[in-house]
């Protein structure tokens, strides 16, 4: 059996002053504290600070790890996360402790991957897996990325969210009643800190706009493997956008257009393949 270990870091956390890096760390801390819990039932250890700036934890599947730093990506934004996932062998068992006193070769790649990443301009995602073919995912992986950062944001605020209303949802892998932990999460003033944000026209603190809504996740498994076609349909599921104009206070053409430009459902494709071909390589799925 393998695992996955997940390791991730800020880009240039070193630009941010001593005081602002203080800050940053608690709010990163309580960011995993509400993803550990989102992601219990897959975690075999927490996503825990290691070292400065570093965070890792253990995971029982790549996708899965995918998924967390997923979340923890638009969450975090417009920070960027470099982030190195290795899949590989639980050879040093410390039950008792905590990711960082782990060891094995799911370590060792999680950390190949993350130096290669720091070597590759425009690279902010690898997964090792000691594998010929791992180029495929990380093609994917970065095509992903790529598309994500040429978002504004104001189309990266809307996306995130889409997911919030309709999450990407492993059912097995993660506890659906805590993503009521992240619409707080993402109203917090604290996420407020570090953002650059410019030009935005709706009021994002928290309130019962979000109470009123629905969240309808997407149930990757067994939902899409059974009604799996020759190609993914529309991800994102009717009334969202009506749901996001009434929480922005616009139209609802205006939030249909800002996806369509944003490359929202393009996006979440991607993700759903690269959740779907971790799941069917490393699953032994067919």
């Amino acid at each position: 059996m393998s695992y996955t270990a997940l390791m991730m870091d800020i880009v240039n956390s070193k630009k941010i002053t001593k005081d602002n890096r203080e800050e940053l760390q608690k709010y990163i801390k309580t960011c995993l504290l509400v993803l550990n819990k989102l992601f219990r039932p897959s975690l075999e250890f927490d996503v825990i600070f290691s070292a400065g700036d570093e965070f890792q934890g253990l995971f029982a599947n790549p996708y899965s790890a995918f998924m967390y730093f997923r979340l923890l990506k638009m969450i975090l934004y417009p920070l960027k996360i470099r982030c190195g996932i290795g899949v590989g062998d639980w050879e040093v068992r410390i039950n008792d402790g905590t990711s960082s006193e782990q060891d094995g070769s799911a370590y060792h790649y999680a950390r190949n991957a993350i130096q290669e990443t720091e070597a590759m301009e425009g690279h902010n995602v690898l997964l090792d897996s000691n594998d010929n073919n791992d180029f495929l995912i990380n093609t994917l992986l970065n095509a992903s990325i790529h598309l994500t950062g040429m978002q504004s944001d104001y189309q990266s605020e809307i996306s995130f969210i889409v997911e919030l209303l309709n999450p990407l949802l492993d059912s097995t892998g993660m506890d659906q009643d805590s993503f009521k932990d992240l619409l707080k999460l993402y109203g917090s003033k604290d996420r407020k800190l570090f953002s650059t944000k410019k030009d935005m026209n709706f009021n994002m603190k928290y309130d019962n706009r979000f109470e009123v809504c629905e969240v309808n996740p997407i149930n990757i498994f067994p939902d899409i493997i059974k009604n799996q076609k020759i190609y993914l349909e529309s991800n994102i599921r009717k009334g969202i956008p009506t749901q996001i104009s009434s929480i922005t206070g616009t139209t609802r053409q205006n939030i249909d257009s800002m996806l369509k430009r944003a490359n929202t459902a393009v996006i979440r494709n991607i993700d759903l393949t690269i959740i779907l071909y971790l799941y069917k390589n490393f699953q032994g799925e067919s």
